[in-house]
């Protein structure tokens, strides 16, 4: 079974002041996971899903919010390998930081009708690579 961690962020929170918008970013951190068989936490954090999509929310207006629309969505798939080879100990991933894992193939970007076929994608490639 395929494990999938779903972040999002956004270009406009209700709570933040929209004079200054915070810069998109995602929580990536290694957490101690719940194993259910032995009904305990994992011993060491560790990233226990094989990839993350990374949701970008791009709507600028903070009245109203408009999170339905899913026109303005990105969405990103990282293979958790990928994270743990190149971003180890970073407990966030920025935009920019994303933006060089797109541009060297190492994330795939996607709009919200073609992410069952990003993710898809990414499961097989790593099935292929063994991972």
């Amino acid at each position: 079974d395929t494990r999938i961690e779903v972040k999002a962020t956004g270009d406009v929170q209700a709570w933040a002041p929209t004079s200054r918008p915070p810069k998109p970013s995602w929580s990536i951190g290694r957490r101690l996971g719940w194993d259910a068989k032995a009904n305990t936490y994992a011993s060491e954090p560790l990233r226990s899903a094989h990839l993350y999509v990374l949701c970008h929310w791009r709507g600028k207006d903070p009245s109203p919010l408009t999170p339905a629309l899913l026109e303005l969505w990105d969405f990103y798939v990282i293979p958790t390998r990928v994270l743990n080879d190149q971003h180890s100990d970073r407990k966030t991933l920025s935009m920019s930081q994303l933006k060089r894992l797109l541009e060297v193939g190492d994330a795939i970007a996607a709009e919200y009708s073609t992410l069952k076929e990003a993710v898809d994608q990414t499961v097989f490639e790593e099935s292929a690579a063994g991972g």
